[in-house]
């Protein structure tokens, strides 16, 4: 059996963020503007957060059960760390924006932020409230945010890394999250 690239593999991640972000604008912009409340906007940005971690884990945790099985069968060396690497390695891109947005903060590239927000649409609503956007319109501009909350709005580029890498460690472990959630275990001792 022929082994993935690293490269290969990450670009696959990164297609699971990039579907994930598309259906968070979609839920996000259509969710929050209902109701003006602060707690609604987030726990709508916490329902929209959930729906995007449940849906860049799977390709995650199919690597790590693949790897797992290589490794029984001598196919791979054992590196329960190649989760956050192939994580950190698909979220470059998200990393250069990152970094972009913070130079645009110091005045040295052109200022995008609201194309920031919505590139990071599963952390919209708690970008949003940390800059105060549904109170205030112009901070849309980067000269009314201040430079925690830049800090903060790039912070949550660190998200989908971490979501690839316990993903993958669960998949390595062959832990299914959803049955430990559902299926209760038996007891098998009987009272008397």
């Amino acid at each position: 059996m022929k082994q993935k690239s690293a490269l290969k593999l990450a670009f696959n991640l990164f297609t699971t963020h990039v579907i994930g972000v598309i259906l968070s604008v979609i839920l996000s912009f259509g969710l929050i503007v209902i109701f003006d409340s602060i707690l609604y906007k987030f726990a709508i940005g916490c329902f929209v957060l959930l729906i995007y971690v449940v849906l860049i884990s799977g390709p995650a945790w199919r690597i790590g059960n693949e790897d797992k099985n290589k490794v029984k069968f001598n196919r791979q060396q054992k590196d329960i760390y190649r989760g956050f690497k192939l994580g950190l390695l698909a979220s470059v891109p998200m990393f250069l924006l990152a970094i972009l947005l913070l130079l645009a903060k110091a005045e040295l590239f052109p200022n995008f932020y609201v194309l920031y927000k919505v590139l990071n649409a599963y952390a919209f609503a708690f970008i949003g409230i940390i800059d105060h956007t549904f109170e205030n319109v112009q901070t849309a501009y980067l000269t009314v945010v201040s430079w925690g909350q830049v800090i903060a709005a790039c912070a949550f580029t660190i998200i989908p890394t971490i979501v690839w890498g316990v993903n993958y460690l669960l998949g390595y472990h062959d832990i299914i999250v959803m049955d430990k959630l559902i299926y209760k275990k038996k007891d098998n001792s009987k009272n008397s």
